[in-house]
């Protein structure tokens, strides 16, 4: 019965109901992109790493994150690979660069990245594959999926990079992030050349184990091994760090991080104030109901069930149209914002938690409320 007064109540006057669904799927969807953009920090945190295949890495004493990673003896990597349960020991350079659009002439932030080629780093075999383009001096390898801003780029074209002149003799695929619009490849030598860096001194070395190594051991020894100017961390030791200091520290993190927490904040302020209306546009029925023998924890369900009810409503459509954003937005800035069943669950969670505070501090009204006042 009270399941049924909470329907009638919300499509009694379908104007007003589709208003207030309105401001309803308007706070859901605001959570979506928020969440959205968190969710696509965490994965941008590690995008550039995420290219590579390791197991563990060698990174300077000083490293606080991808842009900022120092660097460290090349001949540390020599100790690393005697290990018997390393199998690759493979250089890594990285650094932030200005590449010049041969077009519009203006100029980019971009990751330049630098490779041994004989080691064959990446995760994707067509990009490894690659690598034989870039064995010459001054050529790069190009993401395909960098920000508008940047090309596209055809290959064969000539541009710079940090002023030194360089040729884009292939492509790869990754994806823009907040950290850079882009990323290129090259070998270490013309990474040395365009940055001004020595190629004894690589920003960090990426290990692969042998099969059948124990890791716990492998990383025991490297630990005791390498101790003092490098430090020896897993891989997920070190997609924990970079996330912290995205999320916690860098200010884009800091700002996606805080979106969500507010955009939870300003839809729980929406739906109380849908609620609050709804209460005391049918403060007479309930008034009524009271007077009948209906008691304040009947009148609390209702509009529970109510605000429930709503939010199942507004959920629908305002998920429908998040996917369509999200599109939008992976498809043309790259950010890589992508629906999941997790994510999903996640908002819809998320939205009855709000509709549930939001409709005990709106009942609060008829709580305190005595029927012959009402009327």
């Amino acid at each position: 019965m009270r399941l049924k007064l909470a329907w009638k109540n919300m499509m009694h006057n379908r104007v007003r109901t589709l208003v207030l669904l309105s401001g309803m799927g308007f706070s859901i969807l605001l959570l979506f992109m928020q969440v959205g953009f968190y969710k696509a920090s965490t994965i941008n945190s590690t995008m550039i790493y995420d290219m590579f295949r390791f197991d563990a890495v060698m990174l300077a004493p000083n490293y606080l994150f991808i842009s900022d990673a120092g660097t460290i003896p090349l001949r540390r990597l020599k100790i690393a690979q005697a290990d018997p349960g390393v199998e690759t020991a493979a250089p890594l350079f990285m650094d932030q660069a200005q590449m010049r659009h041969p077009v519009t002439g203006n100029s980019n932030a971009i990751m330049a990245l630098g490779v041994d080629v004989a080691t064959a780093p990446f995760k994707a075999l067509a990009t490894n594959e690659k690598l034989s383009l870039i064995s010459r001096q001054d050529s790069v390898l190009m993401d395909r999926k960098a920000a508008l801003d940047y090309g596209p780029l055809p290959i064969g074209a000539q541009t710079e990079l940090n002023g030194r002149r360089i040729r884009i003799s292939g492509d790869f695929s990754n994806g823009a992030g907040f950290i850079s619009g882009g990323s290129v490849i090259m070998n270490d030598a013309t990474f040395a050349k365009v940055m001004g860096r020595s190629i004894w001194r690589p920003s960090a070395a990426l290990l692969t184990f042998a099969k059948g190594a124990d890791a716990h051991q492998v990383m025991s020894r490297l630990k005791t091994r390498l101790s003092g100017d490098v430090q020896v961390i897993t891989r997920k030791e070190l997609n924990k760090r970079e996330r912290h200091f995205f999320m916690s520290i860098n200010p884009i993190g800091v700002m996606f991080t805080s979106g969500a927490v507010i955009a939870f904040m300003v839809g729980a302020v929406i739906l109380y104030q849908i609620l609050s209306s709804e209460v005391l546009h049918h403060l007479r029925e309930y008034a009524t109901l009271k007077a009948m023998g209906y008691t304040d924890q009947d009148l609390k369900f209702v509009v529970m069930a109510q605000g429930l009810f709503m939010t199942v409503v507004g959920f629908i459509p305002s998920s429908g149209l998040a996917v369509l954003l999200y599109d939008v937005l992976r498809n043309t800035i790259q950010v890589p914002v992508r629906m999941t069943p997790q994510l999903l669950l996640f908002i819809f969670a998320s939205s009855l938690v709000m509709s549930a505070i939001s409709g005990v501090l709106a009942v609060r009204r008829i709580e305190t409320a005595d029927p012959a006042e009402l009327f």
